[in-house]
């Protein structure tokens, strides 16, 4: 039989919902919501709330310091500092009514004791012992700590989880319920430096060591524990008897997110997640330096460091890795510590035990207790010099220098690692869309049943911790350590010509490049490949029942998910140009002027988007089998983070008021008090910005054409319009360009030139009459306007429709140099000296002193550069009054 709906109706009026039938969590998140402050906008369209959003932030710090000189030989100094900041602000969407959903609250309380001790041996050698030792406990999370939002939802909250839940897929632009998943710290850093200085004739040589020691008491982000819910069920959509039964579809232009939250049909989610880890490592260096007077011209600096970072450990073993030999979960520690722990619940072993997993230990795998080989071989060498090329009052000087260092894995990335892995993790969820948790084993039983569980009304249930059902093959995922990783290594070198114009001001010319290797990367090999992918490269149908999550993948098809492997094959690369003039501070004014061209490259070292993916997530052919070629073709990119062109300044001048002035100058002392001693100081950057081509649609043989500012439009697709600049020829539907209402009143993009033709459209652009290849002849094309719908006939003779995807866009990773943003802050300030050891000192800090907010920096795919966005906030005033003694 044919899955079909009973078309709703409410008085009368067809295709609206009874108000009775609100579920009770709309009606929380409809309460919550603020009403629209631009009630003429489409929210279907565009967002339709706009103003201010909260930002406070509360922080204080005390510090005590005690000097003393025992002797000619010796000094010491220590400092003890004690603070807290604390940060509330709306991170994500509108700005709940309850100021909660959509919000990050952050508490970060911290301590640190320093002391310091110089010995003098002798005018030629002396040494500086340096100790401390700090401690910081950080808090961010969505909501008051310790309050269960989902149990006030009437939400499922499994594992007991304190915190907002996210809530997505509401259906208007902008709405939804973001959360920032809980997060602790406890850190405590002991650190200890012994710096030796010998003066030798011509040398001064520098040498000492450096030890650190860490105690990481971390809980990363205890993503999903607190529930995620969203609403793109299809619930109110109506199934497409042309579809495939083994793959039905939703009818183009039926169903709607934001009805099928307000009945109340929903997809729930809750991870259990492991909770704090207590991370322990250390640091070792040891550094040799020579300073060299060559000559009087030249002076040469040779140096050698070593550093040496054991691998990350947790002080209970509860860590994992994976052995992709004998598809192993490896673990850290035996499981009956994991589950005294609370690491893990005997269930979710069982069940992927069940599943065909496999747990070993890690001396069964051959690894240590900490699962990764250090690396003691990094040894950095510092090669610098000074040659001054010319004598007198403007010498001319030459530097260069070069410079081999490392840096570890981060912390937050080992800990988003270890987070992610089965057993310490585990997805336990209802969806109503997956083929492996449906009833039928096919996928999207939302489109074709009745819900079950209605949002806040009989919910909490809909996902239990005894509900191992879940835990479905394809659904754990692994995320694991290189064993053998070796220590990201930058490489970096310079050369400067400086010359002197005057006794206070000098102009320097540099060229600067890094290369850097052994830059984080991904290697994910077990994907499942797009659905154009799949129907194009085998012909078949979706696999359907318990194996649908996992039959599509390459390397396991039984058990595991996403497997992915952190590795340090990526590499970046820069070279760039420096000008730089300055002049010092004399008779009361000093400035700098720097102006930076650059090219930055990069493939890797960007989280993830230095994913390397399996071929089998392309067509055949369409990418390089080895890995390394498969990952330079894929990631090798420009980094848009490094502006090409970035011109900044500062300065500070005395303000000519007050004793000995041009104002004021006979002022007496009490006068002088009030009108003396202020000076003004700033500085400003102007730099430019990429944008990048859409990958949402596809060249259609026009040539790209950058237009910048020359075409004004007004874009009046929301119901209001807003100024902006046609800044490239990006895809506008044609029923929108220059177009009004039945009533005159503008609904499209305004002032769009009459030459204009988009570079790029969507597989079926809009007003297209003719029928797509192997669509069948019945398809009404009007419904799959402006989309990228395709037909791939299968090997049964069926034809199947999907999103034209194959992973491989020809317009991804093309950048263009955008709008210049330009930003100034300035700061008015005065010392006021009371007695001989006292004085007052009044600061004004101004940001953004110009209050020039619209600096647009955002380029659409339409080819619109809307001037509503900035990349600046608006002006701000800080004041501040210091007494020191």
């Amino acid at each position: 039989s044919s899955w079909s709906r009973q078309q709703v109706s409410y008085q009368g009026r067809t295709n609206v919902i009874d108000p009775a039938r609100i579920s009770p969590l709309a009606k929380a998140l409809f309460a919550m919501t603020p009403m629209p402050t631009l009630p003429d906008v489409n929210p279907l369209v565009e967002n339709n709330w706009w103003g201010p959003v909260p930002n406070n932030t509360r922080q204080w710090t005390t510090t005590a310091r005690f000097d003393h000189r025992f002797s000619d030989n010796d000094s010491f100094y220590g400092r003890y500092t004690q603070g807290n900041h604390d940060n509330f602000k709306d991170f994500y969407g509108l700005p709940t009514l309850n100021r909660v959903g959509n919000t990050v609250n952050s508490l970060m309380p911290n301590r640190n004791l320093a002391l310091a001790h110089t010995h003098t041996f002798s005018p030629t050698l002396f040494h500086e012992l340096v100790l401390s030792v700090s401690r910081s406990n950080r808090f961010a999370g969505t909501g008051e700590p310790g309050v269960k939002y989902a149990d006030e939802l009437g939400l499922p909250n499994p594992f007991n989880a304190e915190g907002w839940p996210g809530i997505y897929s509401l259906g208007p632009s902008g709405y939804y319920y973001e959360t920032e998943n809980t997060q602790r710290a406890a850190f405590t850093n002991y650190v200890a430096d012994s710096n030796f200085t010998k003066i030798s004739g011509k040398h001064e040589l520098q040498f000492g060591g450096h030890f650190r020691y860490d105690q990481l008491n971390y809980m990363p982000e205890q993503q999903q524990i607190q529930g995620n819910i969203n609403f793109a069920t299809n619930a109110t959509g109506l199934y497409d008897p042309a579809t495939s039964r083994t793959n039905p579809q939703v009818t183009p232009l039926t169903g709607y997110n934001l009805a099928n939250l307000f009945l109340g049909a929903g997809n729930y989610r809750n991870n259990f997640v492991r909770g704090f880890w207590y991370m322990r490592t250390k640091e070792y260096s040891l550094y040799l330096q020579d300073n060299f007077r060559v000559s009087q011209r030249l002076t040469l600096n040779l140096g050698l460091r070593w550093e040496y970072w054991p691998p990350y450990s947790d002080k209970r073993g509860v860590m994992t890795s994976f052995d992709p030999k004998t598809k192993s979960v490896v673990l850290g520690n035996e499981l009956s510590e994991f589950y005294r722990l609370g690491a893990t619940l005997p269930g979710i072993v069982d069940s992927y035990e069940a599943l065909g997993a496999k747990f070993i230990n890690y001396k069964e795998a051959g690894l240590p207790r900490n699962l990764m080989n250090g690396n003691w071989k990094n040894f950095g060498p510092r090669i610098g010099f000074a040659y001054r090329l010319s004598e007198g009052d403007s010498p001319m000087v030459l530097r260069g220098g070069f410079r081999i260092s490392y840096f570890p894995v981060p912390t937050d990335t080992w800990g988003r690692r270890m987070r992610m892995n089965i057993p310490l993790t585990a997805p336990f969820m209802n969806n109503v869309n997956q083929a492996e948790t449906s009833p039928d084993g096919i996928r999207e039983y939302g489109l074709r049943s009745v819900p079950e569980f209605i949002a806040g009304q009989n919910s909490r249930d809909a996902v239990t911790a005894s509900n191992l059902s879940s835990l479905t093959r394809g659904s754990g995922l692994v995320s694991y350590f290189d064993p053998n990783l070796p220590d990201s290594r930058p490489m970096d070198w310079n050369l400067t010509l400086e010359r002197s114009l005057s006794s206070n001001t000098v102009v320097k010319a540099s060229y600067v490049g890094t290369h850097t290797d052994r830059l984080e990367m991904y290697n994910r090999y077990n994907e499942n490949p797009t659905q154009y992918v799949w129907y194009t490269t085998t012909g078949l149908p979706l696999p359907t029942g318990a194996y649908a999550g996992s039959a599509q993948r390459p390397f396991d098809q039984q058990v595991y998910g996403t497997i992915e492997e952190y590795q340090k094959n990526g590499w970046s690369n820069y070279h760039g140009m420096k000008l730089e003039l300055e002049r010092r501070y004399n008779n009361g004014v000093a400035y700098q002027v720097f102006y930076n061209l650059g090219n930055a490259m990069t493939a890797g070292g960007r989280s993830y988007n230095a994913v390397v993916y399996g071929t089998n997530q392309f067509l055949p052919g369409a990418v390089p089998a080895d890995f390394d070629e498969r990952a330079r073709f894929l990631n090798y990119q420009r980094d848009i983070t490094v502006p090409k062109h970035r011109l900044s300044w500062n300065w500070l001048v005395d303000l000519p008021f007050g004793r000995g002035k041009k104002i004021g100058g006979n002022a007496g002392a009490i006068a002088d008090k009030f009108i003396g001693g202020w000076q003004i100081a700033g500085m400003g950057t102007l730099r430019s910005n990429y944008w990048a081509l859409p990958t949402n649609i596809y060249p259609n043989g026009s040539a790209v054409e950058l237009y910048g500012e020359k075409y004004k439009i007004q874009d009046c697709r929301s119901g209001t319009c807003y100024p902006g600049y046609l800044y490239w020829n990006g895809y506008i539907p044609a029923n929108r360009i220059n177009s009004t209402d039945a009533n005159g009143k503008p609904n499209g993009v305004m002032g769009v030139p009459d030459n204009y033709k988009p570079a790029g459209s969507p597989m079926i652009p809009w007003g297209s009459t003719s029928l797509p290849a192997n669509a069948p002849a019945n398809t009404d094309v009007s419904r799959y306007w402006d989309t990228n719908t395709v037909w791939v006939p299968l090997k049964n003779g069926s034809v199947q429709r999907t999103t034209y995807d194959n992973y491989l866009h020809p317009w991804r990773q093309q950048y263009f140099t955008g709008p210049r943003t330009w930003d100034v802050d300035a700061t008015i300030m005065k010392n006021i000296s009371l007695t001989e050891t006292m004085r007052l000192r009044f600061q004004a800090d101004f940001f953004n002193v110009f209050n020039h907010p619209n600096n647009p920096t955002s380029v659409g795919g339409d080819g619109i550069l809307s001037t509503r966005t900035s990349g600046n906030s608006a002006r701000e005033l800080q004041l501040s009054l210091r007494l020191l003694w």
